[in-house]
């Protein structure tokens, strides 16, 4: 078994497997040495075995050995019933009055990789956890293997800093005064550093890189359960973006979390170079989210 895990959620369409192949293809043409001691995870709902021929897998002995892990999507059994009932089955889109709204699987995939995902087995397993969406495409590489950088530098946390964006006010509703109560509860120095977060700031966590130790360590897990408590992933849509931008702020010392060192072009959505310092469309965003 390798050492390190990537991780992508893929849906039961045919255009989320055209995705990605993209995006697989992409990884084995332009990540070649970080694929060389890791493994990869398709988390997927059921029906889906008649998709999985649609998968093309690159031809390379250095490409990574395929896992297929079934999830549920669904509203959690544990969730109380006043909660249960105020869940609507689409949550609306803040900006664009055409779209259905985000759907019960959309919010489940938010809660999922907030914290969810590290109490899955295999996860646990390995040292090293690489996030994707199917639609994540590689541009642009480097020869330095991204978790033997992990390890080098005691890394905790990596992110693509010219992607750090905001998130619109109509879903992250009640979030920062959440987290503050519930730092609240932890230690002190928690409390104080998340009172001087930013509301609404997040990471582009479709391209992340964690040391799984930590996230299934009691700090973060505790931070997870609290919020995930709160119902907050179907009630308002919080996403894993703003959850992971105020848990790794307030968790985590500085040195332990850095960006995606320059030599890699990532493109979903916008493009986005590592080395970067900040995007300008993060700014934009900001302003119309306002």
């Amino acid at each position: 078994m390798n050492e390190n895990l990537i991780a992508i959620l893929v849906r039961g369409a045919k255009e989320d497997i055209q995705n990605l192949n993209e995006c697989l293809e992409s990884l084995n043409s332009k990540l070649k040495n970080t694929l060389k001691n890791a493994d990869l995870v398709l988390f997927h709902e059921a029906d889906f075995s008649h998709l999985k021929p649609l998968i093309r897998i690159p031809k390379a002995d250095y490409f990574p050995t395929i896992f297929y892990v079934q999830l549920d999507l669904s509203v959690p059994e544990e969730y109380p019933e006043e909660i249960v009932t105020k869940i609507e089955e689409f949550y609306p889109h803040p900006t664009n009055q055409s779209h259905v709204g985000f759907s019960i699987g959309y919010r489940s995939m938010c809660r999922f990789f907030s914290g969810a995902i590290f109490a899955e087995p295999i996860v646990q397993r390995y040292k090293y956890l690489m996030r994707l969406d199917t639609d994540s495409l590689f541009i642009g590489g480097s020869e330095k293997s991204l978790f033997q950088w992990m390890e080098e530098e005691e890394i905790v946390y990596s992110y693509i800093q010219s992607a750090i964006q905001w998130d619109h006010p109509d879903v992250t509703r009640h979030f920062k005064r959440s987290t503050i109560k519930i730092f609240a509860k932890m230690k002190f120095r928690f409390l104080l550093k998340s009172l001087i977060q930013p509301k609404d700031r997040m990471f582009y966590t479709n391209f992340e890189i964690m040391k799984v130790s930590f996230f299934t360590s009691k700090n973060w897990q505790r931070y997870f359960q609290e919020i995930d408590r709160l119902g907050g992933f179907y009630l308002h849509r919080w996403g894993d973006a703003i959850v992971r931008y105020v848990g790794i702020n307030v968790l985590t010392p500085k040195k332990n979390r850095k960006p995606i060192p320059a030599g890699f072009i990532y493109k979903h959505g916008g493009t986005f170079e590592s080395g970067a310092r900040l995007s300008k469309r993060s700014y934009i965003l900001k302003n119309l989210n306002r």
